[in-house]
C-alpha cells in the first residue's frame, strides 16, 4: 500500500528577523482567507508574533498563543474572537518554528467534536513522517 503523501509546509514568516519562523499549509492559508473575518489584519497579527516570539504571547485562557493538549496549539488574533488557527512547535527548533496546520472558526464558546478531533490529528502528526517543510 502507497505511503500517504506529506502534508507541505510553506514558508509564511522565515528568516532572521523573526524570533519564531512560521511556516503554512495550504489549507491553512486558504481558511484565513475564506474564514477570517479580517485576514489582511489576521496576517499582520501573525507577522508580529512571529517577529516578537510566539513565546511571548503564550498564556491560559485569553491568550493569543495557547496550548490546547497534546502537541498541538492555538493562535487567536483578537480580530476575531472565534476564529482559531490550530499547529505545532516544529521538533529539534524548540519555540523557533511553528507550523499552522489548519484553521476553524468554532460556533460559540466552546469546541465542538470535530475540532477536538482535529486539534488531536495535528498534535499526533507532530510526531509523524506526515509532514516537510517546502523550501519555496
Amino acid at each position: 500500500m502507497p505511503k500517504p503523501a506529506a502534508i507541505v509546509l510553506h514558508p509564511l514568516f522565515v528568516g532572521d528577523q523573526f524570533r519564531t519562523q512560521v511556516w503554512i499549509t495550504n489549507d491553512a492559508a486558504e481558511t484565513i482567507e475564506d474564514q477570517s473575518d479580517r485576514p489582511d489584519a489576521t496576517m499582520k497579527k501573525l507577522k508580529h508574533f512571529a517577529t516578537n516570539g510566539f513565546a511571548s504571547f503564550e498564556g491560559e485562557e485569553n491568550s493569543c498563543v495557547r496550548h490546547e493538549r497534546g502537541n498541538a496549539w492555538r493562535i487567536r488574533t483578537k480580530y476575531s474572537s472565534l476564529f482559531r488557527l490550530i499547529g505545532f512547535y516544529i521538533p529539534g527548533m524548540g519555540k523557533s518554528g511553528f507550523a499552522i496546520i489548519t484553521g476553524f472558526t468554532k460556533p460559540g464558546s466552546g469546541y465542538t467534536k470535530g475540532h477536538w478531533q482535529r486539534i488531536d490529528a495535528v498534535s499526533d502528526l507532530r510526531n509523524t513522517d506526515g509532514w516537510q517543510r517546502s523550501q519555496t
